[in-house]
């Protein structure tokens, strides 16, 4: 899958991924599975699933790797996915002040 293909995947998927690209990465813990299931709207389970097709190919969106016995996600290029999912992030919509809150919220804690 090249980067072209992955992100015109992201069409009618923006309620998922661009979540996910504001996060950027995230693990298994609790916190990271509360933060991504509020944002996304399913459960941690059904997330991890349903980017399963942006995970593969040589280009993937998303990359997984396992680090000190745990499981990290990540963007497979910050820069590659900026330039193709820039524009689908609206600032003051519900979704990034949904962000800014657990951002705020979390560096409080």
């Amino acid at each position: 899958m090249t980067y072209e293909v992955a992100y015109a995947m992201v069409e009618g998927e923006e309620n998922l991924i661009i979540p996910l690209y504001l996060c950027g990465q995230w693990t298994k813990v609790e916190g990271d599975q509360v933060v991504l299931e509020k944002l996304c709207g399913h459960k941690y389970e059904q997330i991890i699933e349903d980017i399963k097709p942006y995970m593969k190919g040589e280009e993937p969106l998303f990359i997984r790797f396992k680090i000190h016995g745990g499981v990290v996600y990540h963007l497979d290029s910050v820069e590659n996915a900026g330039d193709y999912l820039d524009n689908k992030v609206v600032i003051g919509d519900k979704l990034w002040t949904s962000y800014v809150n657990c951002v705020l919220y979390n560096a409080k804690s």
